[in-house]
């Protein structure tokens, strides 16, 4: 699991590429249609051999749910929906203080190059979503 010193970095190990550098929060392989997926470490769990994520409760919403990164993460989720049976890549990020209402890096970035994750719940007005590992 390669780990990186920025996003770009990381993304760059799916051959991804993100709508905007700065805030970016997925990207996409513009040659196959990979989708890449930031996930923070405190919204994983383990479930015997499954990793699970899911976004976060829906009192947080309120706080990123209008942010750009999410709005074009929410396209991205939708392609792999639609295109690539719920499927994407993950980069594994840790916040700095995970309550923060505006999360940050801790600029280490962990590519998961055998990680594939499937989309379980969407919800594309919010962005909301849950996953599992496949």
């Amino acid at each position: 699991m390669p780990i990186t010193r920025t996003l770009t970095e990381a993304f760059d190990c799916f051959g991804a590429r993100a709508t905007n550098v700065r805030w970016g929060w997925a990207a996409q392989n513009p040659d196959d249609g990979t989708v890449v997926v930031t996930m923070w470490t405190d919204q994983m769990t383990r479930d015997g051999e499954t990793l699970r994520y899911s976004t976060g409760p829906a009192s947080e919403i309120a706080q990123w749910v209008r942010r750009p990164g999410n709005r074009d993460r929410k396209k991205k989720l939708q392609y792999a929906l639609d295109h690539l049976g719920g499927r994407f890549r993950a980069v594994i990020v840790e916040a700095v203080h995970s309550g923060a209402d505006v999360r940050t890096t801790r600029k280490r970035y962990r590519a998961d190059l055998d990680l594939v994750m499937k989309i379980e719940t969407f919800d594309p007005e919010t962005g909301a979503f849950t996953a599992r590992s496949v």
